[in-house]
């Protein structure tokens, strides 16, 4: 290993950040298959099985009757709540402000803390989409105070330590959470099994020379696996 500031200014590193350390030998990333965990709903009795087996959720009551406006899409609503399941794997939630919180921000002080926010959504996102991941790992993006006070919480899948890029979006689930609770979330659930291949990709030198042509100075360069909605994902190299 070395440090960007080591190599010679002939190949073409100048442009990473100093510190940034490299490997001569190129990484061997594993080859991940990839499916969608919440299966076929082919009735309300299976839509009913799969919620009662997401506590996290608490759509257990089976107060409302799961329906399908159409395109294999599951609709239940609850009193001014509504949970959407999509044919292909991602649930959506949506409540109207006023009514009694479903998913409420336990607070002490007047506004809530970056520990109370985090608490009233991970417990969601981990019985839900974590449960679900197979060999995947699932990580807090970042917690983000939006212009209109809303706070946006967003969490990724990580694979053998690196991020996934989740179809356009990046993330594997978004919460929204307004006026001490939580308001909006989609959580897009993939699970991922390690297939005994590996891929290969370019050793850290020539990647970060090539991330010269970008012109992005004092760039990160990142191996990252990028997930569209296909059958497998493999690891390459991006620049941040």
């Amino acid at each position: 290993l070395k440090y960007a500031f080591e190599y010679d200014s002939s190949e073409g590193l100048a442009n990473l950040y100093p510190y940034v350390l490299l490997d001569t030998q190129p990484p061997s990333p594993p080859v991940y298959q990839v499916s969608n965990p919440l299966g076929n709903l082919e009735d309300q009795d299976a839509v009913w099985s799969l919620l009662s087996s997401m506590e996290a959720l608490g759509f257990q009551s089976q107060s409302g009757t799961p329906y399908q406006p159409g395109s294999g899409e599951w609709v239940v609503n609850e009193g001014t709540d509504q949970l959407r399941i999509s044919a292909g794997g991602t649930v959506s939630f949506r409540t109207d402000e006023g009514a009694e919180a479903r998913y409420p921000v336990l607070q002490a002080g007047e506004s809530p803390t970056a520990t109370e926010l985090l608490d009233a959504v991970q417990p969601i996102a981990a019985g839900t989409i974590g449960e679900r991941c197979g060999a995947a790992r699932l990580y807090l993006i970042g917690l983000t105070e939006l212009a209109d006070g809303t706070w946006q919480a967003d969490f990724g899948y990580s694979l053998n330590g690196a991020a996934v890029q989740l179809y356009s979006e990046g993330y594997a689930a978004r919460f929204l959470i307004r006026n001490g609770a939580v308001v909006e979330f989609t959580l897009h659930f993939r699970s991922y099994t390690a297939t005994g291949e590996t891929s290969s990709v370019l050793p850290e030198v020539q990647a970060a020379a090539a991330l010269g042509a970008l012109e992005a100075e004092g760039g990160e360069l990142v191996l990252c696996y990028e997930d569209s909605g296909g059958e497998t994902v493999q690891a390459g190299w991006i620049a941040q």
